[in-house]
């Protein structure tokens, strides 16, 4: 099964009456429209394509994980969050293709490439704005935070709603930094590709020591335990 065919079972398992308001999500073909901006990750990078749709279904599990153990209904925000996930690096696109093959960067690489963040919330804050504010916050929750000052939302979302993308947004990063330590390959891991025991102690080490995260070791544990976090099987 293709990591598409998988990303289509999720949408289609998050497709229920009532969720595509606008306050979550102001558009009437939200698969289409995903799947548009997927295709111009793929052509501009297709690992960067396949890190998007692993991100954007272990974020969404993290999700319902969490509303679960809250007994709260959390389908409008799994499915923001799933659309988060695949459009949370687009703005990359818009990044020259050598900066992306990059291994290790300059101070300068570091400047141009946080601009992806913003890029990513301008492409979709018009029809996907619950999704875009969790896409502007992801990046908050690791060491060196960006960016420090956050946009205003193009359509104006409700308190509850904006706290909401704050907290799938800190699943995001878990499931962006737990995907990038587990599939890239470079320089910093010593040129071969980390365990899953080395990926859950260095997610711990980057998340857990955040004031802002919130999530304590044993919540990583669980999230290992369960098969959300880990190396699966995508094809």
């Amino acid at each position: 099964m293709s990591l598409e065919t998988i990303l289509d079972k999720k949408f289609e398992e998050l497709d229920k009456p009532d969720i595509n308001r606008p306050m979550h999500i102001n558009d009437t073909d939200v698969i289409g429209n995903v799947r548009g901006f997927l295709t111009s990750i793929k052509e501009k990078d297709s690992d960067l394509h396949a890190h998007s749709v692993r991100t954007a279904i272990t974020a969404s599990e993290l999700v319902r994980y969490k509303m679960e153990m809250l007994e709260r209904p959390g389908v409008k925000y799994q499915k923001g969050t799933l659309i988060a996930g695949c459009l949370h690096d687009l703005g990359k696109i818009k990044l020259g293709s050598e900066l992306l093959k990059k291994d290790s960067f300059t101070e300068q690489d570091y400047i141009e490439m946080r601009k992806h963040v913003e890029y990513s919330w301008q492409m979709v804050s018009d029809i996907f704005p619950f999704a875009a504010e969790i896409i502007i916050t992801h990046h908050l929750f690791q060491e060196k935070p960006y960016p420090l000052e956050l946009p205003q939302p193009k359509i104006d979302l409700p308190m509850h709603v904006r706290y909401m993308a704050r907290v799938c947004g800190k699943f995001l990063a878990i499931a962006d930094q737990h995907d990038s330590l587990l599939y890239r390959v470079n320089e910093r891991t010593g040129n071969k590709k980390l365990s899953d025991e080395e990926v859950k102690k260095e997610l711990k080490e980057k998340i857990c020591n955040l004031k802002e995260a919130r999530i304590r070791p044993e919540t990583i544990d669980s999230f290992y335990e369960l098969g959300i976090l880990g190396t699966r099987e995508w094809s």
